[in-house]
């Protein structure tokens, strides 16, 4: 019998849609592979026996139906299922990524998504930026700070780009302030030079502390929850021993805590740093606050 690693990888994808569609739905048949990956329905008939030889007893055929349903012994040998990940795949549905046959989901179930402002990013300009940043390239752009009452020249080295809830930012090492700044990219208002970078300017150009060192964030169930509402707490957010935990760059902390409510009025630097949000709080917080500090004497 074959190892599933050791199967072509188009084949290995396609066995892995098979047991996706079983999982998800309870049914697959031949339509549903021709569909998806452009085969022919002979080639599907193969493969979905060849799923049967690798996982014996998970399928059924239903004849009434002309597909093949999930057995009442099924267990995922091949596809290993993430909730995340399909309701990603729903989420790309509301937005256009994705349609028709570019996602492996086949029933859908009813579903809706709050709407979103989108930020205006212009295609041309992301475009030289990411040319920038693969070739390490200069790119001299106009600026319009939030809190800046006028546009301004800056010529930066970008160098990369994140993405927090609502907006993508780049990275870049600005000469205007001498530091590593982060640029919404939605306040560009124009790129009017690239060019080759300054190695004099290169070689005093320091290490970028704050996105290469990591802090990480400790929460635990906001005190003041009942018992009942602690105990979900700690289910939703999947905690262990009374505690969940993400890592970050510390360049991103502020943005963060600016996602999960952990800031008053966000408006730059000097932000009021709450402990807790909604439902949980920040268990490391002078950890955290120490971080802070670190990031406004070091940007």
């Amino acid at each position: 019998m074959h190892k599933i690693d050791e199967l072509n990888p188009k084949l290995r994808e396609r066995l892995k849609f098979i047991e996706f569609r079983i999982y998800w739905e309870g049914t697959i048949n031949r339509n549903a592979l021709v569909d998806l990956f452009e085969i022919s329905k002979p080639q599907a008939s193969i493969d979905i026996n060849m799923y049967q030889k690798l996982a014996p007893g998970n399928l059924s055929y239903d004849l009434s139906n002309k597909c093949y349903v999930a057995s009442h012994k099924f267990k995922p040998k091949i596809y290993k299922p993430n909730a995340q990940r399909y309701l990603s795949y729903l989420d790309a549905v509301h937005c256009g990524y994705a349609q028709g046959n570019n996602i492996p989901i086949g029933k859908k179930p009813i579903f809706d998504v709050l709407p979103k402002f989108y930020q205006e990013v212009d295609t041309k300009k992301l475009r030289i930026i990411i040319a920038a940043i693969q070739n390490k390239t200069k790119v001299e752009i106009v600026y319009q700070a939030l809190k800046s009452t006028k546009e301004t020249l800056r010529v930066i080295l970008p160098l990369y780009l994140v993405h927090t809830q609502h907006k993508w930012h780049l990275r870049a090492y600005c000469t205007l302030r001498n530091a590593f700044r982060n640029f919404v990219l939605g306040r560009i208002i124009n790129i009017v030079n690239v060019g080759k970078w300054d190695d004099n300017i290169d070689n005093h150009i320091p290490d970028d502390k704050n996105w290469n060192e990591y802090v990480r964030i400790i929460v635990v169930p906001k005190p003041k929850l009942s018992k009942s509402a602690s105990k979900i707490t700690t289910h939703e957010y999947g905690m262990q021993d009374g505690k969940a935990s993400v890592e970050m760059r510390r360049a991103l902390l502020d943005y963060f805590l600016l996602d999960y409510s952990f800031t008053h009025e966000f408006m730059g630097r000097g932000d009021k740093i709450k402990r807790e949000n909604e439902n949980v709080a920040i268990e490391n917080f002078d950890t955290i606050i120490s971080e802070l500090k670190y990031l406004d004497e070091n940007e």
